[in-house]
């Protein structure tokens, strides 16, 4: 028999390992070059969202919204970027939103800058490839068209919601395409009608898609000044007929169609239009 003292120097020259085997082994950083790959793309998709999280996703509006630093102050309504001038005056006559066609946004600042001069605040907003490439009264394509009419909506009234409470007109200038997808929210009442529409090359390269601007913009309640240049677009020509011949139609009476050769005549053309509707 082992004396006790014998015992515990035998148990102290076991070896420890057996004894450790209950304990959770370490786990090693994976080396599976798939699953790094994975990881570092799952990091890289997730930049561009984080960057893009305060504004639109579509990279084409976010980059457009990067170019407007050299024509004015960017500010944010909700999630989406805008340009906004200031009006130049002591007072503020009210509140201009322009809707420029798309990658025409320059066209549009001149106007700006006269209804700055006039007491106006302007706020631009970002135009997007859709509006063309969507026809708004296409029978294909229905899904797309009316979430892009959603949005568009709800982009727009966020827009003229800065005119609430403040006071003063609500003037809205549609260039282009927009004047399609706007004319059809006016007419059926989805957006209330401002106290003023300026149109300014208003078509979209569709016959069907211009007789039903033409039709919405004469049953609109407000007055509607309708600039257009002439002789040099077929598409615009045939798009102001088709405006002057459902005018008549209906017969309404405060809508003013001038056709111009340049477009510097417009901020003039705009000034004498306000002025004869007593906004100034």
């Amino acid at each position: 028999m082992l004396r006790p003292h014998l015992l515990i120097c035998l148990l102290l020259c076991l070896p420890l390992q057996p004894l450790m085997a209950a304990d959770p082994a370490p786990v090693p950083a994976s080396s599976d070059p798939s699953s790094q790959a994975v990881d570092q793309q799952a990091s890289a998709a997730a930049q561009p969202a984080a960057d893009s999280a305060a504004g639109d996703t579509d990279q084409e509006e976010y980059w457009q919204a990067e170019d407007w630093q050299a024509h004015g102050e960017t500010t944010k309504v909700g999630e989406q970027v805008t340009l906004i001038h200031k009006s130049e005056q002591g007072f503020r006559l009210g509140l201009a939103v322009l809707l420029p066609d798309w990658q025409q946004v320059a066209d549009l600042l001149p106007l700006s800058q006269r209804l700055n001069a006039l007491g106006f605040d302007t706020l631009i907003m970002l135009p997007s490839p859709r509006q063309l490439a969507l026809d708004p009264n296409a029978e294909q394509d229905q899904l797309a068209i009316q979430a892009f009419r959603e949005h568009w909506q709800l982009r727009l009234t966020a827009l003229m919601d800065n005119n609430s409470g403040s006071g003063g007109y609500s003037l809205v200038v549609a260039a282009g395409s927009s004047a399609a997808w706007l004319g059809g929210l006016l007419s059926s009442q989805t957006l209330p009608a401002p106290d003023g529409l300026v149109l300014i090359d208003a078509f979209y390269p569709a016959t069907d898609a211009n007789q039903i601007l033409a039709r919405d913009i004469a049953g609109l309640p407000c007055p509607v000044l309708d600039l257009y240049r002439s002789g040099q677009v077929t598409w615009l020509d045939q798009a102001a007929q088709e405006r002057a011949l459902a005018v008549k139609r209906q017969n309404k009476l405060d809508w003013r169609q001038l056709a111009i050769q340049r477009r510097d005549e417009r901020a003039t053309l705009l000034a004498g239009w306000l002025s004869f509707l007593g906004w100034k």
